[in-house]
């Protein structure tokens, strides 16, 4: 009489729970990155689409991680000869305006897949809420100082004095953010 083989039966629950455990990651992945398809770079798919000026900036949106809903990763990836700095700076302010009603921590403002600036969350929202009533230059001369780089320190400090000096100080900031954002890196 022969016994039975008992090693059999353990490895077939071992390669079933396997295959279970396998497809249920890949389900979870397709299903992680389809939200962020959807929910994130749907609005930003509209907001390059909705405005022809846009053309030409290329912009990945997604969850740090495609998994931390606290932050939401900006991530510029293209930039056409044909799209100056404040086409790049308005497919931000579209998008933060098409954005207003979402929480994030924090916004993190990359080029091609870098982290090179960090925003509040807050004042990501804030933009994006008053977008259609704020003076654009305002919004464009104020928003370095509102960044900090990605160790936490500030960006750009904060101007004060003569309104001409300020404004014009405020003005170079907003080149140099553009500068270190992309342009150094076309």
């Amino acid at each position: 009489m022969t016994e039975p083989n008992t090693t059999a039966i353990p490895r077939r629950r071992l390669v079933r729970s396997s295959i279970a455990a396998s497809i249920l990651l890949v389900v979870t992945c397709t299903g992680v990155f389809a939200w962020n398809q959807i929910s994130l770079q749907g609005p930003m798919r509209d907001v390059i689409a909705d405005d022809p000026r846009n053309a030409g900036v290329e912009v990945r949106v997604h969850l740090a991680g495609y998994l931390n809903p606290g932050v939401l990763v900006y991530d510029l990836r293209e930039v056409s000869g044909s799209s100056s700095p404040i086409d790049v700076f308005r497919v931000f302010l579209q998008y933060a305006e098409a954005m207003r009603d979402e929480h994030f921590d924090r916004v993190e403002l990359a080029f091609r897949g870098k982290t090179k600036f960090v925003l509040d969350g807050a004042d990501f929202r804030e933009i994006g809420r008053e977008r259609a009533d704020q003076n654009p230059m305002y919004t464009i001369r104020t928003f370095p100082e509102r960044l900090r780089k990605p160790d936490g320190s500030r960006a750009f400090e904060r101007r004060e004095g003569p309104l001409l000096v300020v404004v014009e100080r405020q003005m170079d900031d907003f080149n140099e953010l553009q500068k270190r954002w992309y342009l150094a890196d076309l």
